[in-house]
Order: structure tokens, then C-alpha cells, then sequence
């Protein structure tokens, strides 16, 4: 057998340790002012919207249709994609598309696109800058008499970033919301959040006009892009509040049950005691950095809660093995040798998992990130709570059982307790005659408080054990 790791020896220490954090987080928490609960819990408008200088506008003075589309590749910045034209007049439909491995400059490309019938482009960045430099367009914009403004991207060089705390200023007048900067400075992109106000059905429209407008009036019309716009009303985010917390217990009671019935109820209360640890730490740590709790963050807890179930049960069905096939053995050996054997298993799946969980968190971005980072905190915890909290809690029950039992015994057969004291060991003889007569063992010197009248003794103990071996050894005597 590899070598034993004795886990159990220091679960004291490590319930200290998972207290203290938990209380830390807590206490932050308050601190904090409570959760940073997001819209979906609270109810509002979360709009993501980027400000980019304007590269060039365009429009058609044609008599039929025209839409535009930028469609790029997976990276802003990259040489791929292109700029593609498509107009309908008398029924027709034509496309024409500007690749920009073939305009690499703007300028080449907006004199490319500028002789279709009908298009009109007024070139307002330095015409030597590469066309990858524009923004992607996720749908086709109509430019049919009226003019469009399409965004390029900072360059490292320029000095007009835009910092988000002069964007908190502009934004003052919106009330009670908040800011969150998207991927790198450099792409100027923010998500804004603003707490819906119940009495005011028109809520989002007002809103909405009210975050272009005030963007517009310092930045410019054309330098405020809208990306993404998503409502929730207050009375959808109460009731989704109310069936997380539903749903979340109904897991936890059936995780309960099932546990009873494979293993026994001190397992189940163990598992469950190490999953309220798991997510009790989680939500101190949201709640101590201030991190924004939404529908992400549940689902970061549900799917950590089955992770670290599924840990703790492995472990648990090796110590159901391991009391079978070493039960000479005590409980507390029995639960080391188990974890002892589940760790390299336990390690190697813990690991693998925050390698892909890490990967998401650098290069995620906006609700994914903060999923990630969720995930990540809680497979460090929940494989801890796996190894140093359910297997503990599973032994103290065992011993706090056992204890009582040897008490109820020993009242049970008259004894006070399992070890006996005596102020000193005297001979096997006269322990026998006194038990014989129904006296009690004495304990000469030492009172009720436990100190001698006189000179202090020491107190040695003898197990009852000792006492029925003798017994039995003055028996064998008599009869040869």
C-alpha cells in the first residue's frame, strides 16, 4: 500500500482555518454593504455601448436600397474581413465587397467604394491607416439617405482614450447605476447598468434615449456606438430571486436523500455540511470584492455544488470499501488511507478542470469572466472541503457516537466510565474481593474536586478490561 497521509490530524486546524475565512468573508461583506446584486436580481437596463473615434461616413442618394456590413475575423486589428456594399434598385440586388488584404488603406478603400453609383464617402481619419482598423458591424445597416458614421478603433499612439472615471461623471445624472470597463482600455467598450424605477412604465425608452444623449453631447453622435441593450423588469427579477433560492434548496434536500440511501444519513449531513461551506466561502469572497451577483454567479454555485459533490462521494465510497477490507483498523486510519488513495485522482481532475476554467478567465470577457472567476474559486474550495471538512465531519460524528455509547454502557453495567481512576494501582486481589462485594472502586486521597487533602497524588487509571483479564487468570488459579 502507498504511503498514508494523515489528513485526519489536523482537521482541527483546517475547520479553524475554513471559519476564519468564512467570517472574513462575511464580515467584508458588511463592510461592503451587501451583495452587488446585477440586474437580473434587482431589475433595470444593462446597455453595452463602445466610443471609437469615426473612420469615415457613408451614404446612398441612389434611387433604390443600400445596406453596409463590415464583417472582420475573430480578432479586431486582424488584416482579414472586408466592407461589403449591397444595393437594390429596380428589383435587383447587388453585392460588391472591398477585401482589405486587397484596400489595405482606408483611403483605397473608401475610393473604391466611393465610385458604386450612388455612394458617398467622406473620409474623416488619416487616409495612410490600415483598414483593419474598423470596427465590425454584427448586422447590415441601411445608409439609404442618411448618413452613417463607421468606427475605427484607437491606436496605441493616440491620446483621446476616453477614462472611465470622466465617464462616471458624465453619466451622474442617470441615478443609482454602475460602470464595468469590457475587455482592454484600448477598445473603449463599457457596460452600463441602471436600477429600473417601478413607477415609470417607460423606464427603458427614457433610459435609453437619456445614456445616447448625454454620450453624444460630450463625445459626438457619431463617436457612441450601442452594442447590446437588455431590459429586466423588477417583478421578473423578484421572482427569479425567489425560485434560485427554491430551487437551490429542493437540490440540496434531494442531494440528502439520495446520499441516505447509497451511503448513511451521517454522510449525507457531512456532504451537505461541506457544500453550505463550499458556497458559504464563494459568496464571502463575491461579497468581499464587491463582485456583481447575476444569473452567472448562480449557475457558477450550482455547477461547483455538483463538482464537489461528486468529489466528496468518491471519497466516501472508498472509506465505505475500506471498512470492510481493513475494519481492524480505526475509523480515522480507515478515512486516511481512503483519501490517501482518491488524492492523485482527486488532483488530476481538479487540475485539468482549472487549467480550462483558467483559460476562460484570461481570455473571456463581460458575465464569462466573472463566471470563470467563480468557478475557479470554488474548485480550490471545493476540493479542500472534500479532503479536510466532509471526511472529518463523518469521524466526529463516528467518535461523538461512540462516546455516548460507552457511557450508556457503563451506566448500563454499573461502571462510571470505560477508564477507571484509582489514586493507586493495588493488587489484582483486592480489586476482585471489593468488586465481588458490590463496593465501588476507591480513590484514596482524592476528593470530589479532584485534589488530595494532603500531598497530591498522582492519579493512574486502569481499564476495565485489565480488570476482567485478571478475573478470568484468578479462575484458571482456582480451578488447577
Amino acid at each position: 500500500m502507498k504511503r498514508i497521509i494523515r489528513f485526519t490530524r489536523y482537521r482541527f486546524i483546517m475547520i479553524t482555518i475554513s471559519l476564519i475565512v468564512i467570517i472574513s468573508g462575511y464580515t467584508g461583506l458588511i463592510i461592503r454593504g451587501g451583495f452587488n446584486l446585477g440586474i437580473d436580481f434587482k431589475g433595470g437596463l444593462t446597455e453595452q455601448i463602445q466610443i471609437a473615434p469615426v473612420a469615415f461616413t457613408i451614404s446612398y442618394t441612389g434611387k433604390g436600397k443600400a445596406e453596409v456590413i463590415i464583417a472582420k475575423g475573430e480578432t479586431i486589428g486582424q488584416g482579414t474581413g472586408r466592407l461589403e456594399c449591397t444595393i437594390t434598385e429596380n428589383g435587383k440586388t447587388n453585392t460588391y465587397s472591398f477585401p482589405f488584404a486587397k484596400y489595405a488603406t482606408l483611403k483605397s478603400l473608401a475610393d473604391a467604394a466611393g465610385k458604386l453609383k450612388g455612394i458617398k464617402i467622406d473620409l474623416k481619419a488619416p487616409p495612410d491607416f490600415p483598414s483593419s482598423v474598423l470596427i465590425s458591424l454584427d448586422h447590415n445597416i441601411d445608409i439609404t439617405g442618411k448618413e452613417i458614421a463607421i468606427n475605427r478603433i484607437l491606436r496605441k499612439n493616440e491620446n483621446t482614450f476616453v477614462d472611465i472615471e470622466e465617464l462616471r461623471t458624465v453619466l451622474a445624472s442617470l441615478g443609482r447605476y454602475s460602470l464595468q470597463l469590457v475587455k482592454s482600455p484600448i477598445n473603449q467598450e463599457f457596460i452600463i447598468r441602471v436600477e429600473a424605477n417601478d413607477n415609470d412604465k417607460k423606464f427603458r425608452q427614457k433610459t435609453e434615449k437619456k445614456i445616447f444623449d448625454v454620450l453624444s453631447a460630450k463625445f459626438g453622435g457619431g463617436r457612441v456606438i450601442v452594442k447590446k441593450t437588455d431590459f429586466v423588469g423588477p417583478r421578473f427579477s423578484r421572482d427569479l430571486a425567489k425560485q434560485t433560492i427554491s430551487l437551490t434548496i429542493v437540490a440540496l434536500v434531494l442531494i440528502l436523500i439520495y446520499i441516505s440511501f447509497r451511503f448513511k444519513l451521517i454522510y449525507a449531513v457531512a456532504a451537505i455540511l461541506a457544500l453550505v461551506h463550499d458556497v458559504s466561502v464563494m459568496l464571502g469572497v463575491i461579497g468581499t470584492f464587491h463582485l456583481e451577483v447575476t444569473t452567472a454567479t448562480i449557475a457558477a454555485v450550482l455547477t461547483i455544488i455538483g463538482y464537489s459533490l461528486n468529489d466528496t462521494i468518491v471519497i466516501f465510497d472508498r472509506i465505505r470499501e475500506n471498512v470492510g477490507l481493513i475494519r481492524d483498523e480505526s475509523l480515522s486510519t480507515i478515512i486516511d488511507t481512503s483519501v490517501s488513495q482518491s488524492l492523485s485522482r482527486t488532483l488530476i481532475t481538479s487540475l485539468t478542470t482549472l487549467v480550462a476554467v483558467l483559460a476562460i478567465y484570461v481570455f473571456g470577457t463581460g458575465s464569462i469572466k466573472l463566471f470563470a472567476f467563480n468557478l475557479i474559486v470554488g474548485i480550490v474550495v471545493g476540493t479542500y472541503s472534500s479532503i479536510f471538512i466532509a471526511s472529518p465531519i463523518v469521524l466526529g460524528w463516528h467518535n461523538m457516537v461512540d462516546r455516548r455509547r460507552k457511557r450508556s454502557d457503563a451506566i448500563k453495567y454499573g461502571v462510571k466510565a470505560n477508564i477507571v481512576p484509582v489514586s493507586r494501582i493495588k493488587s489484582s486481589t483486592s480489586q476482585l474481593k471489593e468488586e465481588r462485594a458490590g463496593k465501588p472502586l476507591s480513590v484514596k486521597g482524592v476528593e470530589k474536586g479532584g485534589e488530595a487533602e494532603g500531598k497530591q497524588e498522582n492519579v493512574a487509571q486502569m481499564p476495565v478490561l485489565t480488570e476482567r483479564k485478571l478475573r478470568r487468570k484468578k479462575k484458571k488459579k482456582k480451578k488447577k
